[in-house]
């Protein structure tokens, strides 16, 4: 366990540990959210490829 000289010692170390895991956070954030796009882009994807083969085969029998 860790021993501060002062109270203003310890809340500078807890500020410290907030702001960094505060980073963290905000990392997996994005993470997340490119995450998501990337899926939401490849089902769009997907969506798009089953209409054109829908339409291809209605239109053409293929």
């Amino acid at each position: 366990m860790i021993k501060y000289k002062s109270r203003s010692e310890l809340i500078q170390a807890c500020d410290a540990l907030i702001y960094e895991n505060s980073r963290h956070i905000a990392k997996t954030r994005r993470f997340l959210w490119d995450l998501e796009n990337d899926l939401l882009l490849a089902e769009a994807e997907l969506i798009a490829g089953n209409y054109e083969k829908k339409i291809k085969k209605d239109m053409f029998g293929i």
